[in-house]
């Protein structure tokens, strides 16, 4: 199987590079309708109550249009559906009213707040959410400043008026560019989440794509071990007619193997097959095998399923443990014996027999009997093995499906 066949992204799933960034858009976008709720309704009740400073008929038609427009922020904001365009038309319209108050309104009370004040926050907000950060911090200035110099031209000429306007504009100013330094800090925190989120899945994306072709690697070296050179040795110990005759059977099987395995449809090895199916492959391997092994057959579950790549680990794995006795424990009178036990949910197979044993230590690094037809090939698909040995005192190899949580190749 091709590492672009597993990693290939499910279908109708598209990659999100700025996952956090659009979180934390929307968390704006929420906090923005609920400061558009309060300071808004507080706006309504002061215009309502203290009048907009406007002539009569424009007034009510000026506060109307701003707080639908505010109502629709707040909407908008809630339901995150054009959230961007109604706050964009909100700030605009705040600057329009600020520059239209003082041709035509007024304004008595220099300690008092009108209810445009109550909206100067909300329009800064509304314009960091619209805008990016730089046109959001000068629409900041405009309309701070904006909001003092209207409310210094309205107000009769004294010195609490001048005041009252320097403190407003200040306070506006420190407000409005407090949003957008929390915007700022906000969004360079997500957008760093997001290069280091993308930048792990890229590592990962390797990593996998590293893993499947050493899965596959190690496919391909237990398959040129198991078929080609099991063919090469049996050649070279053939001393007569029957050896003969075995080695070239054993050599037509690994072309067989071969030509035929480049051709194995990996959703076929990815279906269950049933146990049943494990024990008859390894019954029909023992006995093919000409190792006079006994074959012990311990399930528990007659009815059970497994993968279909995992039994046919599991059968390779035992078979290639069986020919290592073959090769290297010794003679006709050494016994041997492949017992299958467990069931569908956990498999072991042990090979043991009561032969010359070795030192796993000094087994070299190139031969891949061990190495890669066994220990690797069950590490791929889950599962461990356990090698018992010294010499005199024989050789058991233990296969288990799936690996115990402490498990890995272990030798004692």
């Amino acid at each position: 199987m091709s590492p672009d066949r597993l990693l290939r992204p499910p279908r109708g799933v598209a990659p999100q590079p700025d996952f956090t960034l659009r979180r934390v858009q929307r968390l704006l976008q929420v906090s923005v309708a609920l400061y558009a709720l309060v300071f808004g309704t507080q706006s309504l009740f002061v215009a309502l109550g203290e009048g907009t400073g406007l002539p009569p008929v424009i007034g009510e038609v000026v506060v109307a249009v701003c707080h639908l427009l505010v109502a629709g922020v707040a909407v908008a904001g809630l339901l995150g559906r054009g959230a961007r365009q109604v706050n964009a038309c909100f700030a605009i319209a705040y600057l329009l009213v600020i520059a239209m108050w003082p041709v035509l309104g007024s304004a008595s009370d220099p300690m008092g707040h009108p209810w445009t004040w109550f909206l100067c926050s909300l329009a800064s907000a509304c314009a960091v959410q619209a805008a990016g950060l730089v046109v959001s911090a000068l629409y900041v200035a405009v309309a701070s400043i904006g909001y003092g110099a209207a409310q210094f031209l309205v107000l009769p000429r004294s010195e609490v008026a001048t005041t009252t306007a320097l403190l407003d504009t200040s306070y506006a100013l420190m407000i409005g560019y407090l949003i957008v330094t929390l915007w700022l800090i906000f969004r360079t925190a997500a957008v760093s989440l997001d290069t280091a989120r993308n930048a792990a899945l890229v590592r990962y994306d390797e990593v996998v794509r590293q893993d499947v072709v050493g899965a596959e690697r190690i496919a391909v070296d237990a398959l040129v071990h198991d078929s080609v050179l099991a063919a090469l040795q049996t050649a070279a110990r053939a001393e007569d007619a029957p050896g003969g005759r075995a080695a070239r059977t054993m050599a037509a099987r690994a072309i067989a193997v071969l030509v035929s395995s480049p051709d194995v449809d990996p959703d076929e090895l990815r279906q269950r097959t049933s146990v049943a199916y494990l024990r008859r492959e390894l019954a029909s391997r023992v006995a093919a095998s000409g190792a006079g092994a006994v074959f012990r057959d311990l399930l528990s579950a007659e009815g059970g399923t497994l993968p279909r790549d995992v039994a046919e680990a599991l059968v390779r794995a035992a078979t290639q443990a069986l020919e290592n006795s073959v090769a290297h424990a010794g003679g006709p009178g050494v016994n041997r014996c492949v017992t299958l036990r467990g069931g569908a949910g956990n498999v072991v197979i042990v090979v043991e027999d009561d032969g010359s044993g070795f030192v796993p230590a000094t087994v070299e690094p190139r031969r891949l009997g061990l190495r890669v037809s066994i220990i690797e090939r069950m590490a791929v698909f889950g599962g461990d093995v356990t090698l018992d040995t010294a010499p005199g005192e024989g050789t058991r190899v233990e296969l288990r499906w799936p690996a115990p949580q402490d498990g890995g190749a272990t030798w004692r």
